[in-house]
């Protein structure tokens, strides 16, 4: 028999509600941060015409790993005139967000849905715009994330454990890197490809501006 919860720990509908518009309120600063840090995401720049290799490429891999990540998108089967950037642009947030899908859904394991929830505003935009700032061709490591953090004039504060940051940043690189080749984001080495400078800025932005995402 399982012991009750105390009444103190249980949240009301004003707490709920008061905690998600905090979370919308961080959601729209760090997606205006983003926008300011990075202002080609918000333009009518085309994606790199292999998006729509890769859109085809993903929803045909659905059945093995890592193709299985994605099938949620295409619960309801590919439209024939689906938009691959949209497509595209879906698939890639639901690597960042996808809490909102229960855990069976995504194949996630409870450390891998433990380290998405860990993973703060500020590590997401030292992964993302760390690593499409250095450019196509650039790394992404634990190493390389911890630098691009502490590089970043737009994020104060101070790191008080280096060591566990990277291996934090470590954990959610190694967790990314087979979603984001399967998205052709990064390249078979872990480089960053033009559709990965096009797209995760995209994304993650998609991730905390889009009012119809939800979590996503």
């Amino acid at each position: 028999m399982t012991d009750e919860i105390p009444s103190d720990f249980l949240l009301d509908d004003a707490d709920t509600d008061m905690l998600e518009e905090q979370r919308a309120a961080i959601d729209a600063q760090a997606a205006s941060l983003l926008a300011q840090a990075w202002p080609d995401l918000l333009s009518d720049q085309a994606p790199p015409a292999v998006i729509e290799t890769v859109a085809e490429r993903i929803r045909v891999g659905i059945g093995s790993w890592p193709g299985d990540y994605f099938a949620p998108e295409f619960a309801e089967g590919l439209p024939p005139h689906a938009d691959a950037r949209e497509v595209w642009i879906d698939c890639a947030a639901s690597t960042i967000s996808p809490l909102d899908d229960p855990s069976e859904e995504r194949g996630l394991d409870v450390e891998e849905s433990a380290l998405l929830a860990s993973t703060v505003h500020a590590d997401w935009l030292a992964l993302v715009l760390g690593v499409v700032r250095r450019g196509v061709g650039a790394e992404l490591t634990g190493t390389r994330a911890v630098a691009d953090l502490l590089a970043m004039d737009e994020l104060e504060g101070e790191v008080e454990d280096l060591d566990a940051l990277e291996s934090h940043f470590s954990s959610l690189v190694s967790m990314m890197m087979p979603r984001w080749q399967a998205l052709g984001a990064l390249d078979e080495q872990g480089r960053l490809s033009e559709l990965g400078l096009w797209g995760l800025p995209r994304a993650l932005h998609v991730v905390w501006d889009d009012p119809q995402s939800g979590e996503l």
